[in-house]
């Protein structure tokens, strides 16, 4: 490791072929820089591989990070790189781990730089996108007007008229959510069919007196990058100042299924309470993993993951290192 490069992700750096880590960490968002730091603690030799498209890329701040709350995403990012560059053990490259598969001694993997390296155990990383709505204005106000968590950006939108764009019901439940600790002026668009309903959540809408639109929602008005309005196919339009959905995320990458691991339905990979997917020696963090607290999609949960995939995957292989050992001295 003494002679090889290291620089932050989004830099240029060299990496030979086959290069022996003892980790290789797909994905450098905050889950596995989180990741890294730990390892890199631990004096592991540790290569992080970041395409650099965080999912809160864009997003005017994080929330609910003590310490960090308000902090821009791209603040975080650069204060996390810079922390990583103390720790000799432990290298970042711009890029992505394109293929990855099970060799004697671990794992190799190709890089999308063209190169490969050798590790003896994977940690998934890759986040998850949103599969966004082919609804006019949607993409430009994402991360500003236009959020998924109350817990992220409830506070910051007290008070104002807000929708719930979707159908499911996880939305419905937002709407709700919203309703009862924010603002007493919520519309929940289902946009163009009527919203799922259980009996329970059915009850919630009459009792807290929903207002549920199922028009077909055409496009979202803005001015100086903040929502004015929901235009729908009928031409009407709906005052709001602020959006929140729940959107399906999809997998960045196909290292999962690559490896053999199992997805559940929502998309997400498959850990036990050790974070390991069902391929040995494969573990997994952030968004891609199955959530602890289903639908809770926050930065300091990725961070939290992080932190323990490091300590659990060090513990790994130092009882590796103990056995082989033990096996050596007969």
């Amino acid at each position: 490791m003494e002679n090889q490069s290291r620089c932050a992700p989004g830099h240029n750096a060299e990496v030979e072929a086959a290069v022996d880590y003892e980790v290789v960490i797909a994905g450098g968002g905050v889950a596995g820089m989180q990741a890294a730091l730990m390892l890199g603690r631990a004096s592991r030799r540790v290569l992080v591989v970041d395409a650099g498209q965080p999912r809160n890329s864009g997003a005017e701040a994080v929330h609910g990070f003590i310490t960090r709350d308000g902090a821009p995403p791209e603040e975080m990012y650069r204060i996390a790189r810079t922390e990583l560059e103390a720790y000799p053990t432990v290298e970042a490259l711009s890029g992505q781990v394109t293929e990855a598969n099970r060799v004697a001694n671990g794992f190799a993997v190709n890089l999308s730089n063209g190169t490969r390296a050798q590790a003896q155990r994977l940690v998934l990383a890759t986040g998850r996108r949103e599969e966004r709505p082919d609804v006019e204005g949607f993409d430009e106000l994402l991360g500003h007007s236009i959020g998924s968590c109350p817990y992220c950006h409830g506070y910051e939108s007290r008070n104002q008229p807000l929708a719930v764009l979707g159908g499911s019901l996880m939305s419905v439940r937002l709407a709700l959510h919203l309703k009862l600790r924010f603002t007493d002026d919520v519309v929940m668009c289902s946009n163009g069919s009527p919203p799922e309903l259980d009996d329970e959540t059915a009850a919630w809408v009459d009792r807290y007196n929903l207002d549920i639109r199922q028009d077909t929602v055409a496009r979202l008005e803005s001015k100086d990058g903040t929502l004015t309005g929901i235009v729908f196919d009928s031409g009407e339009t709906l005052a709001r100042t602020g959006l929140f959905v729940k959107l399906p995320l999809l997998q960045t990458s196909d290292l999962a299924e690559q490896l053999g691991c199992e997805l559940l339905d929502d998309g997400s990979i498959l850990v036990d309470d050790e974070y390991m997917t069902t391929a040995p020696g494969v573990y997994a963090a952030g968004d891609a993993a199955a959530q602890r607290i289903p639908g809770l999609y926050q930065v300091i949960f990725a961070a939290a993951d992080g932190a323990a995939v490091g300590f659990r995957v060090d513990q790994d292989l130092l009882l590796t290192q103990i056995a082989v050992d033990a096996s050596n001295n007969g």
